[in-house]
């Protein structure tokens, strides 16, 4: 076998995984808008001037994570992730040296000394109960430059706004843009925004950028 069919091979191996990943059940009619989520992230990293370290948290974040190791030879680590779910993407994403899955929670000893220059949450940050308090570990491991980044994932306005679809959730956590007051974000999508409405791809998700508080 020459080496561009060994390319090929690997390629169409990782196609394949990709679309095997499981994501979290709420999310999963979305998932070709979840698609965008991902792939508008991807074009950022692109545009750093280096590659950076990467951290995801929150269940579901396999898929995106081995995404991700595409971009980059440094690590990715996705952490508070379901024993399931890891047992399934390990059978697929072997081929991955740099990435790394973990059940442990964000403040657990794998991360213990650990810093990273980009931490992301998709379709993810709603399965905390406190944005607020997730959000400050987060900070914690995030570089002076670093960002953190909310994606794949939608916010209302007031807790008066919630759906009941999603407060009859078990362990779902629907947030509200002013529980952000106390950070350094910034909106990059809304989904209700004006120009949004003519778009000819529609995605209902926001997609935040919080920034270290010492910058």
């Amino acid at each position: 076998m020459n080496n561009a069919s060994i390319t090929n091979t690997a390629a169409a191996k990782q196609e394949k995984a990709t679309e095997n990943v499981p994501v979290p059940y709420f999310h999963c009619n979305n998932l070709p808008a979840q698609k965008i989520c991902y792939q508008k992230l991807v074009q950022q990293i692109k545009q750093k001037p280096s590659i950076p370290n990467i951290l995801l948290v929150g269940p579901g974040c396999a898929w995106l994570a081995t995404q991700l190791c595409r971009y980059t030879d440094k690590v990715v680590i996705a952490v508070n992730l379901s024993a399931s779910e890891i047992k399934d993407a390990k059978k697929e994403y072997e081929m991955f040296m740099n990435l790394q899955l973990s059940t442990q929670s964000i403040d657990g000893k794998l991360l213990s000394d650990k810093q990273f220059e980009l931490v992301v949450f998709c379709s993810s940050i709603e399965y905390f109960f406190s944005i607020g308090n997730i959000l400050k570990k987060a900070l914690k491991h995030l570089s002076l430059a670093g960002e953190i980044h909310i994606c794949g994932s939608t916010f209302n306005e007031s807790k008066n706004n919630i759906s009941k679809r999603s407060k009859s959730i078990k362990q779902y956590f629907p947030h509200t843009i002013n529980e952000l007051r106390a950070f350094q974000y910034k909106i990059l999508h809304e989904p209700a925004a004006f120009i949004n409405k003519f778009s000819l791809t529609k995605n209902p998700f926001h997609h935040i950028v919080i920034k270290n508080y010492y910058m």
